[in-house]
């Protein structure tokens, strides 16, 4: 898939894992932010810290991830910032891509 090639958000599917292109991450779990915007959480590596982090859609406003594959439905229940179900989960995929 080239750069330009990407899943748009209208076929993206809630609760499912992508390989993604984004700033801060390679796999993530798509969701409904609090706006009614899709969103993908991923582990963000910062300053010597890893945290779980949301960025948008591509096609929504402001938005830095394409979504490039999708991996499967998440095992996952609660998507949400706090989880570290979610952590741990998204932490073996990027592990196991290295």
């Amino acid at each position: 898939m080239s750069y330009w090639e990407y899943i748009p958000v209208n076929e993206i599917k809630l609760g499912y894992t992508y390989k993604v292109s984004a700033r801060n991450f390679h796999y993530a779990v798509a969701r409904k932010s609090n706006y009614g915007d899709i969103e993908f959480i991923g582990i963000r590596f910062k300053f010597q810290s890893t945290y779980l982090f949301a960025e948008s859609h591509w096609d929504e406003s402001l938005g830095t991830v394409k979504p490039l594959s999708e991996i499967e439905k998440c095992p996952v229940e609660n998507i949400h910032r706090d989880s570290p179900e979610l952590f741990s989960y998204l932490e073996r995929l990027e592990n196991d891509e290295n």
